[in-house]
């Protein structure tokens, strides 16, 4: 049993998200000049701070594919998928006018086309992406970081994107690595490591973001489950996972669901160092348990 104290009600879901911080009240951590946090999260790669940088000799995007023909602040498990010229290691990816970047490792040889390299990413906006057009921004990279010229494609924005059928959000008062992860009622484990449905798997959902991930500060602590489809009916259990405490001796959480709007459940949390080590056992809970947000048929 997690040694988190847990203060909050199981919420039967009628309610949605409107801004993170204003309904969770969550805080910024007691860290000096934290980065600012990214619109965009790509799975699995590293963020760096700043925009992409200018080209300077390394190799170029080939093609570049988007999955979808447009996006909604809070969307989560958009594809990108492309091929880079020979010698080129990573690719970087971006929103234009964005805090941060992502930087991913290529994939092996392409078996179409010799001497060339595919990649993929897989992207989740956050729900604070401006409804404005935005552009999705890909550069190359070789072994010695040397980056390519930068390949640009339009990224349309939903202004009218309608309120979430399901949204399960996670925010914390200090600078501390914390994963949201939510069991959903087919048996489906989502955080931000599997931050999204795949097709044939049900509904629609994602994380949208790693906040804080390997205790670098990115402006705010907060993550959020977004279904952009009816979610299945049932139990949705929600947990807090302390991945490191990042120095601090105690970190405070708020839980919040939503369904169309209208906020279901609320919960709170205190997560300790040594939460960090009671996660990964055979049997163990995926984390500290919040709360059990129950969606009706």
């Amino acid at each position: 049993m997690n040694r988190g104290r847990i203060a909050g009600h199981r919420g039967r879901l009628a309610l949605a998200l409107t801004g993170l911080c204003g309904l969770l009240a969550c805080g910024g951590g007691e860290a000096a000049g934290p980065a600012p946090a990214s619109w965009l999260h790509v799975a699995g790669a590293q963020r760096v701070v700043g925009p992409l940088p200018e080209a300077g000799g390394g190799p170029e995007i080939l093609t570049l594919e988007l999955r979808v023909d447009e996006v909604a602040p809070g969307q989560a498990g958009v594809e990108v998928l492309g091929r880079a010229a020979a010698g080129t290691y990573a690719v970087a990816l971006g929103l234009g006018g964005d805090a941060g970047h992502y930087v991913t490792p290529v994939g092996l040889e392409s078996p179409v086309v010799p001497n060339t390299f595919d990649f993929s990413a897989v992207l989740a906006f956050g729900l604070d992406l401006p409804r404005v057009p935005q552009t999705l921004r890909v550069q190359a990279r070789d072994t010695q970081g040397r980056p390519g010229p930068v390949t640009v494609r339009a990224l349309p924005v939903r202004t009218d994107a309608p309120p979430a059928p399901l949204e399960i959000a996670l925010a914390w008062d200090r600078i501390a690595d914390v994963d949201l992860v939510v069991t959903t009622p087919t048996g489906l484990t989502l955080d931000p490591t599997r931050i999204a449905t795949r097709p044939g798997e049900g509904p629609l959902g994602g994380i949208d973001r790693d906040a804080v991930a390997g205790c670098v500060p990115q402006g705010r602590q907060e993550e959020a489950l977004r279904f952009t489809t009816e979610p299945t009916p049932g139990a949705y259990q929600v947990y807090a996972r302390l991945a490191s405490a990042c120095g601090e001796g105690r970190v405070s959480l708020r839980a919040l669901a939503l369904r169309h709007g209208t906020v279901g459940g609320r919960a709170e949390g205190v997560l300790y160092p040594e939460d960090a080590r009671r996660t990964g056992f055979p049997d163990a809970p995926p984390g500290l348990w919040l709360m059990e947000v129950r969606v009706a048929p």
